[in-house]
């Protein structure tokens, strides 16, 4: 049987199938606040008057709540009047999410206004609000005087929105994590963003994935990276960012002496964005994590970052899956491996490789004394590469994490590999092929392909296989 599900729209309206997957994801995780209210609820069946009362009459044991989620229109008076409550007692709730889109003009208004007041509020995640209460969003950022964490990923809250963010950004001295993922902001929203962000004395992360923004962006981020005292971690995930954009920000990159994490993760780019990287690698000492999946970048790309390797000592992760691997790649960063002493996690799933260039990595490894995970999921490896890597495993020391998922090694050399991670402690190698040790195929009742409720450049699909039990006489 094979079911494939439509992908839903992209909307949290009721009526949608991504609103109830998301719903029923939600409800499945109840906040303290929502367990407290059903346990009331499910005691005596109270009105609401008789819950308001007997929430408040509870805050004397709650000074710091925690977590509040709002998923009803109905409880925001009566939580608006326990976060006032706690307020009042120098407390107060500190990680707020909201999934109300349906509420009244003057019930969205009572509600932003206390989170505004909220005195020790540290995380705000806005899931679902309507259009029109958009607006309070750069009021917030700009009154809230605690604030760390905030979130309004999906909103498509546009260039226009973007740009009073940007300007309430300026006022905030507090926010530390700033994600804004799925919002259709563009280059000019990014524009304004990188603008409010040059001098912020506080904002370490910033997630900027899935919106829209190409090259004209990346210039103006560069200008932030070269000046902003404390991003620690940039993501233009899924972006249209190709490599002139790359070059634009590798030039900041050089001079940046503070961000740890860079993620150009599903954008355009090529072996020549790649070699800008290698050369701003060469300079920079900061920089920790690359991640570089779901890209387009050719043999001399490669060649390019593996030469860089020799020589950087302080990348610890480089993210290079999904990019299609065809000729030398694996040789050149085999030998990057055998020369390197900084990097820890290397992930190439995805690739296409065989045999004759898994090997190169597997005989780095006899010689490598830094790597801790290596990750092959998805490639065409099959048992004759498998035991390359048995034969340079006892020789390695560091590695501690070999996924070689959905690959072609079974039979002896699969058990022989499960059973050298057995006989080492710390040592995982995890090996899931299609096939079992007999080499016969599952028989499979089921196949279901789920997609994403939001489009992206390169679509997933999750599989659930169950094996039959046996055949029906």
């Amino acid at each position: 049987f094979l079911m494939i599900r439509r992908p839903p729209r992209s909307t949290l309206d009721r009526s949608s199938a991504a609103s109830d997957v998301y719903k029923r994801q939600v409800v499945s995780t109840q906040s303290t606040w929502d367990i407290f209210i059903e346990q009331i609820q499910m005691a005596a069946e109270p009105s609401k008057a008789q819950i308001k009362t007997r929430v408040l009459n509870c805050l004397d044991y709650c000074q710091n709540y925690g977590e509040l989620t709002l998923m009803d229109p109905e409880d925001v008076t009566v939580a608006c009047d326990f976060m006032r409550k706690l307020h009042s007692t120098g407390g107060g709730v500190q990680k707020i999410s909201l999934y109300v889109d349906e509420l009244s003009e003057d019930l969205a208004k009572i509600l932003f206004t206390t989170i505004m007041a909220a005195p020790v509020l540290e995380t705000l995640s806005i899931i679902s609000i309507a259009d029109r209460d958009l607006e309070f969003i750069p009021l917030i950022l700009a009154e809230q005087k605690s604030l760390a964490h905030l979130f309004i990923k999906g909103l498509n809250i546009g260039d226009a929105l973007a740009y009073k963010i940007a300007k309430a950004l300026e006022k905030n001295s507090s926010l530390e994590e700033l994600d804004i993922r799925y919002n259709v902001i563009g280059d000019k929203g990014a524009e304004c963003i990188a603008g409010a962000i040059i001098n912020h004395s506080s904002l370490t992360v910033l997630e900027l994935g899935d919106n829209n923004i190409g090259n004209d962006g990346a210039k103006f981020l560069c200008a932030a990276l070269a000046k902003n005292p404390k991003l620690r971690r940039l993501s233009l995930k899924g972006n249209v960012i190709e490599d002139i954009g790359v070059g634009a920000l590798c030039e900041g990159l050089k001079v940046n002496t503070k961000l740890e994490e860079l993620d150009l993760w599903g954008n355009k780019i090529t072996g020549v964005g790649a070699g800008y990287l290698s050369s701003a690698l060469c300079v920079n000492k900061t920089l920790l994590f690359l991640g570089l999946w779901g890209n387009t970048i050719d043999t001399e790309g490669i060649k390019s970052l593996s030469s860089m390797l020799m020589s950087n000592t302080t990348l610890q992760k480089l993210i290079l899956g999904y990019n299609k691997f065809t000729a030398n790649e694996c040789e050149y960063l085999g030998s990057a491996l055998r020369a390197n002493t900084g990097l820890l996690k290397l992930e190439l799933t995805l690739n296409d490789i065989k045999d004759e260039q898994g090997k190169h990595i597997a005989e780095a490894l006899a010689v490598n004394t830094k790597l801790q995970t290596l990750e092959l999921t998805g490639n065409e490896l099959t048992s004759a590469c498998g035991e390359i890597f048995l034969k340079s495993l006892p020789a390695n020391h560091s590695l501690n994490t070999l996924i070689l998922r959905a690959n072609r090694i079974d039979g002896t050399v699969a058990e022989q590999l499960a059973a050298y991670a057995k006989s080492h402690i710390g040592m995982t190698i995890t090996i899931q092929s299609l096939q079992d040790s007999s080499n016969s195929t599952y028989n499979l009742s089921l196949i279901h392909i789920s997609e994403p409720t939001r489009p992206r450049l390169i679509s997933y699909a999750v599989f659930c296989l169950k094996k039959k039990n046996s055949r029906r006489k």
